[in-house]
């Protein structure tokens, strides 16, 4: 029975680190916080990952109201408002699936401020 255990552990540990490797982090840059610090709680950022041709939300921090915008070299071609539903480590993958090439994506949060970054799909 041990035997089994930890041959399911070491298969799982072994699924977690393959699949960190095929999504990459899309590195986003901005401001975050609040103007002044006058809340004592401020919502760490959302990141961002791509993984084939799905891009996924992750919040560390519970957040409502978070505008996310993708544009590409024509405009804003993906536009949606989205919750962490109130969870910790909750990731969101957005119901958009991209074509190969360039995008940018920006994310606003209307108390908290701004972040973007720009991703490829291959």
């Amino acid at each position: 029975m041990k035997k089994i255990i930890v041959v399911v552990i070491i298969g799982l540990s072994v699924f977690a680190f393959l699949t960190s490797l095929w999504a990459h982090d899309v590195p986003v840059t901005g401001r975050w916080g609040t103007p002044g610090g006058v809340r004592f709680y401020t919502p760490a950022p959302p990141e961002v990952s791509v993984n084939g041709s799905t891009v996924s939300i992750h919040f560390v921090s519970p957040l409502s109201g978070l505008t996310i915008s993708i544009s590409d070299g024509s405009g804003i071609i993906y536009q949606t408002v989205v919750s962490s539903n109130g969870n910790n480590n909750y990731t969101y993958d957005l119901p958009w699936t991209g074509q190969p090439g360039e995008y940018q994506i920006l994310m606003i949060h209307g108390m908290y401020g701004h972040m973007g970054g720009h991703f490829t799909i291959e």
